[in-house]
């Protein structure tokens, strides 16, 4: 994967970003599409409040995975 710098900030964004505003279906198919994406490099996760469940089980997922390795 590869990454560029995020503005004058010190984070480093992959080039591809995981949108979460089509993942309302349940926390399971969730999770398993943000580990996908994790273990490919992805390392932005797109959210809004307005996306009903998503944080939600965006919430849940990280549980699971390496906080400190991903953007939100």
């Amino acid at each position: 994967m590869h990454y560029r710098r995020f503005g004058k900030t010190e984070l480093n964004l992959s080039v591809f970003s995981l949108g979460t505003m089509r993942c309302l279906d349940n926390a399971e198919s969730l999770h398993q599409v943000l580990a996908a994406a994790v273990d490919l490099g992805i390392n932005h996760i797109e959210t809004a409040r307005g996306y009903g469940q998503s944080e939600y089980y965006i919430g849940q997922a990280l549980s699971s995975l390496n906080r400190s390795e991903l953007i939100l």
